[in-house]
């Protein structure tokens, strides 16, 4: 589903109709939804009304998908296929080479464990940190 961004009432009622309707059929897509609700964002329309009047989502799920589209890692994995989540996890990871050749593995062998290496992937990034920020002051010093 693609829909052009204009700038009337009557055309946010034409995009909620036409999502609402898709919702149902089988192949739509997470991808196809994002799209949607980011063309509805774009007509000034809140995650929560979004939510509300397609009747797809709650308004947190409506905000993921906005997050995503708004990343091109994101997007890339919304349109490759991936799932809303594993698309969040990619995006949340963009500038980290090997925490994305990780998310890309389990997510094409195991999905079913992406959210726990995802988990793991968190854990390590922050007590890289930790341990950085441990590091200045004898950085500092040489």
């Amino acid at each position: 589903m693609y829909a052009i961004v204009t700038e009337t009432p009557e055309d946010a009622e034409r995009l909620i109709e036409q999502i609402s309707e898709n919702d149902a059929r089988k192949d739509f897509t997470d991808a196809d939804r994002a799209r949607g609700y980011e063309q509805l964002a774009l007509l000034g329309v809140s995650a929560a009304k979004i939510a509300e009047r397609t009747g797809a989502a709650d308004a947190a799920t409506v905000k993921k998908a906005l997050a995503a589209r708004k990343n091109a890692k994101g997007t890339a994995a919304l349109d490759a296929g991936r799932t809303l989540n594993q698309a969040l996890a990619l995006a949340e990871f963009e500038d980290d080479e090997y925490a994305i050749s990780q998310l890309e593995e389990i997510i094409e062998r195991r999905p079913e464990q992406c959210q726990q290496r995802l988990a793991q992937l968190r854990n390590e990034r922050a007590l890289s940190e930790k341990r950085a920020e441990a590091d200045a002051p004898y950085v500092e010093r040489g």
